[in-house]
Parts: C-alpha cells; sequence; structure tokens
C-alpha cells in the first residue's frame, strides 16, 4: 500500500520529468495518475533503491507512454527536489 510520502515523492520526480520534457503521458492521463502508479511500485520495494523502484514503477505505468530518462537521471532529479 502506497504512503502520502510515496505519492508525494512520485507527484514531485513526475512533474520534474514533465517540466524537463523528459517524460509523456498516455493520452487522458494526468500526472496523479503516474503518480499513483509509480508510488504503488515504490512501496512494493522490488527495486535495489527508490530510484530504481520509481523508474519501474513510471516503465510499468500504463499512464506513461515514453520515459526519456535513466537511473541516473532521476537521481539527479531527486538530488534537487527540494533544493531552493
Amino acid at each position: 500500500m502506497s504512503t502520502p510520502f510515496l505519492l508525494a515523492f512520485a507527484f514531485g520526480v513526475i512533474n520534474a520529468l514533465l517540466e524537463e520534457e523528459r517524460i509523456v503521458l498516455t493520452p487522458g492521463s494526468a500526472p496523479e495518475d503516474a503518480a499513483k502508479d509509480a508510488a504503488a511500485f515504490l512501496a512494493t520495494r522490488q527495486g535495489h533503491s527508490m530510484i530504481s523502484s520509481m523508474s519501474m514503477g513510471l516503465i510499468k505505468s500504463a499512464h506513461v507512454d515514453e520515459l526519456f530518462a535513466d537511473i541516473d537521471e532521476i537521481r539527479e532529479i531527486v538530488n534537487t527536489m527540494g533544493a531552493s
């Protein structure tokens, strides 16, 4: 089961990916839809880290059409989240 933290984390990553044009959502999908899928996958802890789980969750999401960021690029986004 996903938590509010995981949902907020996934939503933040997806919004950053959208701003950088590194993700394309399927027609009719909202960032919240993809975030729910990614957060649910994050909750299963199937990856070796939160970053790899996030990447796998996005790849497996029916709401994500294309992902143009690898694990290192997603890690960089995460590292800059909240920094201002």
